[in-house]
């Protein structure tokens, strides 16, 4: 790569500078220009051995065109990483590089370091380094900051001195390749643009700037932001980079860190606990008033009878089993829904809930008319939203939850509702409202049923708790029901994780009302199309336990007798831990405890309380003050109930 010092422009820049500091020395800083407003040079080295160089006459234009961002280095953390690579730019624009075994709290060069270092901040890497070493009295090098460089990793070299005296962050690059060399990018054939560094030259020197008393040496500090971003802005270039995009670089080099599973983390941090009396209120899954796991027998009679029957393991059809869908869709339609008797329901297996919501998904986005956006619950299930935008879907909100008084915010609801556009799709959650345990009543669903016909909306059911929070299938089905028999055709998606406890069996179904068996036959068809790619086949053996238990008369009313009994243990909790905050004196209202239902409960404890909860009390819930209350047992409820009261009082 040719010296970037010797080059006409990098000349033309540091007699640029060269005057700047002469405005310097001769102490009239009145007329100081602003550093910004002088001229940088960027240098890129591609792959090919070319070299392309861009003088950047004013980089606060770069600044405005190109979304850069600056503010200050200051207060940075110093976790220190190593780093194999740091660039100096010396006197008279001339780039040096030195190899470093470590950058960090220690001796630069035999000089000592104030602070500098690296951090990573949600997946991205954070470079610094704030006051250089001093090299003689009077004089400093400058700063310098580079990429992470180690192993076969080489990436961007990117460098940048700012104004003396001021420190200087990057905090945005997204557009700092785009506005270099999109030309170039846009000229070239695909294999062949592989940009494999990057250098930004803005004319440097030591510069000792004149006080009222004695010479005062000025350090350059400069911190920079390299992110994904950056990679990503380059790859997303006119012709693209090619799928090697930084030479010597790992494929995966710029996989962004992914955020950690909340309820994981939960999980994680319960298990190192070592309190005997820990309580975690974080899973997603019933347990048995000592804490177990719990199976219920009906599913193990059922299984054995599965098992007896010895059947083969081959494919389902690409709907699952016949007989498992049929039974689904009577339980969750009834068995006087005009639909189910007129063949007007589309339906097929899915993995669960989540596999039911995907489906749904991408069947609305491919087919529904109307605007590809759906509104969901303010708050709902952490994965309704991500489900929904990898099927293709926008994902917007109406109100639902009212942390004033911790329950329904009914009126904000229909208000939204009749503020959607004509002819939006509207997710509901069908029972047992996830994460607050908020249900509308029965009346409030017939307005919220007239406010959806009256907006020409489309309903979208999600019912994973049909039987789990009343006890009573058929209560628990009522919204749905009801919007059919108002005219509404909905389509759902349906989970027997919770009511048979078929967590890790994956059984589900998605289902769609039709207005004509013609319109069934239809979209059953594209149905079929969608699964085919997704996963072919949905599995036998769950469907088969849930069939059995759906479709024989006496293991079916056992079955419901064992999720009533489930249902009536998580009642019984609300009311138990609402009973010992109120004899421990507690001064704040709890019957939102005991209005809501289902597994979860809304406490309306702040985040910086369930913290206090977790670290003085080891009881182990997410930060929104969700709990499950199925974790909660007759052995614990009081000591949780003291834990509460502790932290509010």
């Amino acid at each position: 790569m040719p010296d970037p010092s010797r080059t006409a422009d990098s000349k033309a820049i540091e007699a640029s500078y060269r005057a700047y500091c002469d405005v310097c020395q001769s102490g009239d800083l009145s007329h100081l220009p602003d550093f910004w407003a002088l001229p940088a040079l960027f240098t890129v080295e591609l792959a090919s051995g070319e070299t392309i160089q861009k003088v950047i006459e004013t980089p606060t234009e770069l600044q405005k065109l190109y979304g850069i961002e600056f503010g200050s280095a200051s207060g940075v953390d110093e976790t220190v990483i190593d780093a194999s690579k740091v660039t100096f730019f010396g006197p008279g624009l001339a780039t040096i590089e030195t190899e470093l075994r470590h950058l960090g709290k220690g001796v630069l060069h035999d000089r000592q370091v104030a602070s500098y270092g690296c951090r990573k901040l949600k997946g991205e890497w954070v470079f610094f380094s704030h006051v250089s070493a001093i090299v003689g009295e009077g004089k400093s090098v400058n700063l310098v900051t580079a990429t992470r460089s180690c192993g076969s990793y080489e990436g961007y070299t990117v460098a940048i001195i700012h104004q003396p005296h001021v420190a200087t962050m990057i905090l945005k690059m997204s557009g700092l390749i785009c506005a270099v060399i999109p030309e170039h990018f846009s000229r070239q054939p695909r294999s062949n643009v592989q940009a494999s560094k990057l250098y930004m030259l803005v004319p440097s020197s030591p510069l000792t700037l004149p006080s009222q008393s004695h010479q005062t040496s000025f350090n350059h500090n400069t911190a920079i932001m390299l992110s994904r971003t950056l990679l990503q802005r380059a790859v997303a270039t006119p012709a693209r980079l090619s799928q090697q995009t930084i030479r010597s670089a790992s494929v995966w080099s710029t996989v962004p860190q992914g955020p950690p599973d909340a309820i994981l983390g939960i999980t994680e941090a319960f298990k190192k606990d070592s309190n005997s009396e820990k309580i975690n209120l974080g899973v997603g899954a019933y347990r048995d008033d000592k804490g177990k796991p719990y199976v219920l027998p009906s599913v193990k009679q059922a299984e054995q009878k599965v098992m007896q029957q010895n059947l083969d393991k081959e494919y389902a059809g690409i709907t699952g089993v016949p007989d498992f869908t049929k039974a689904a869709a009577l339980l969750a339609y009834g068995p006087n829904s005009a639909p189910l008797k007129e063949g007007r329901v589309a339906i097929t297996q899915s993995i669960s809930g989540t596999g039911a919501l995907r489906i749904g998904g991408a069947f609305l986005q491919r087919f529904y008319p109307g605007a590809k956006a759906i509104y969901i619950p303010t708050p709902s299930w952490a994965n309704h939203k991500a489900v929904f935008l990898d099927s293709g879907l926008e994902v917007k909100q109406y109100r639902y939850y009212d942390k004033s008084t911790i329950g329904l915010d009914f009126d904000g609801m229909i208000a939204d509702i009749k503020a959607m556009p004509k002819g939006s799709m509207i997710l509901l959650h069908a029972c047992a409202h996830n994460p607050t345990g908020v249900d509308p009543t029965e009346e409030q669903w017939k307005k919220i049923s007239d406010a959806v016909k009256e907006g020409e909306h489309y309903p979208f059911f999600d019912m994973a708790y049909q039987g789990f929070a009343s006890g009573d299938t058929d209560k628990d089905a009522f919204a749905l029901r009801y919007f059919v028999e108002q005219g509404h055709t909905p389509c759902l998606a349906q989970s027997f994780a919770k009511n048979m406890g078929l967590y890790g069996e994956r059984v589900g179904a998605f289902s769609i009302v039709t207005a004509t068996k013609e319109e069934k036959v239809k979209v059953d068809s594209q149905v079929k199309i969608l699964v085919r790619p997704l996963y072919s086949n949905p599995p036998v053996h769950g469907a088969r336990i849930a069939s059995t238990i759906l479709n024989d008369a006496e293991l079916n009313k056992q079955w419901l007798g064992e999720v009533k009994d489930m249902a009536e243990r998580i009642i019984k909790m609300r009311a138990l831990l609402k009973e010992n905050l109120e004899k421990l004196g507690s001064k704040r209202a709890w019957n939102h405890i005991t209005d809501q239902i289902g597994m979860f409960a809304y406490t309306g404890l702040t985040a910086e309380q369930m913290t206090k909860l977790a670290e003085e009390h080891s009881v182990y819930a997410t930060k929104d003050g969700r709990i499950s209350v199925a974790g909660i047992t007759s052995g614990n409820v009081g000591r949780l109930a003291e834990a509460i009261y502790k932290i509010t009082g």
